[in-house]
């Protein structure tokens, strides 16, 4: 809680992160391959209502665009079945050794396309 009486906004993106990571490193389906790792390369998020604490909420998250060497999720926050936030996250695969960004490999542009949602905003 901040001096606002709410769920601070700082918290909102620690929130979109575990919608992020869920799909990121899921075992069966996760969006890694051997020698890459993904980085948090923009986010953008767009405040709609207060969140409360304590309280119940869920994240919504999909696949918003595909591009060379990133991808952008959509993702949003619900309290009550109703938004709270909604959020644009850009996710970069990167060399870990090199630590530059690389091509998406076609299986994870496969995996990609299976999330892709049709209206992100």
């Amino acid at each position: 809680m901040d001096r606002q009486g709410h769920v601070n906004n700082a918290i909102y993106s620690t929130y979109l992160e575990t919608g992020r990571v869920g799909i990121i490193y899921d075992p069966e389906h996760g969006l890694q391959v051997e020698g890459t790792t993904s980085v948090l390369g923009r986010i953008e998020i767009n405040f709609l209502k207060e969140l409360q604490w304590p309280g119940t909420i869920e994240i919504g998250t999909g696949v918003a665009e595909i591009g060379r060497s990133s991808y952008v999720f959509a993702q949003a926050i619900f309290s009550d079945g109703v938004c709270t936030a909604w959020a644009r996250s850009t996710m970069v695969l990167i060399d870990r050794a090199t630590r530059r960004a690389r091509p998406l490999p076609p299986e994870i542009i496969a995996r990609l396309e299976q999330l892709k949602v049709t209206n992100s905003e």
